[in-house]
């Protein structure tokens, strides 16, 4: 796209469209969580309750999920996820240009684009209050860059 052809205003209501997530279902969620924290350098802890089932990074955006495969939309393909601060409004905005939505939801929805690829939308509020408990967690800088700490292989309860 040339820069003539770029649109002249953010695509949401005057906000940037920034993958937060992305996620990953596995077959093997511990074979997969291995691999990620190793490619990341960073744990997968397990999800609190308001995040769904599975195991998340720590810190960082994108943050990185992992969760056993499923047969629902958001269960069998990996998913970037958009924040967007009214749902309502991007779901419309979603159908508008072509897509579909194919798991509405106040917090989390899945969409496809015009093409059929699927993608994650999920609640602004939602986001920030993630984005803001990571902020504050401590970060351990005596680590060397690209050191891989331990992770727990153990299922949650």
């Amino acid at each position: 796209m040339t820069q003539s052809a770029r649109p002249s205003a953010p695509i949401l209501w005057g906000m940037e469209l920034v993958p937060t997530l992305i996620e990953f279902p596995a077959d093997d969620p511990e074979r997969a969580r291995r691999f990620w924290a190793g490619l990341l350098g960073t744990e997968l802890r397990v999800r609190q309750e308001a995040e769904g089932e599975g195991w998340q990074t720590p810190s960082g955006l994108p943050a990185v999920g992992v969760h056993l495969r499923g047969r629902g939309p958001g269960d069998s393909f990996s998913l970037p996820y958009f924040s967007v601060a009214d749902m309502t409004k991007a779901l419309e905005r979603v159908k508008a240009l072509g897509g579909s939505v194919i798991h509405p939801g106040e917090k989390w929805a899945v969409c496809k684009d015009s093409e059929g690829t699927p993608f994650g939308l999920a609640h602004y509020e939602e986001q920030r209050e993630r984005t803001m408990e990571l902020a504050t967690e401590h970060v351990d800088f005596d680590s060397p860059p690209g050191a891989v700490p331990p992770i727990s292989l153990a299922r949650p309860q």
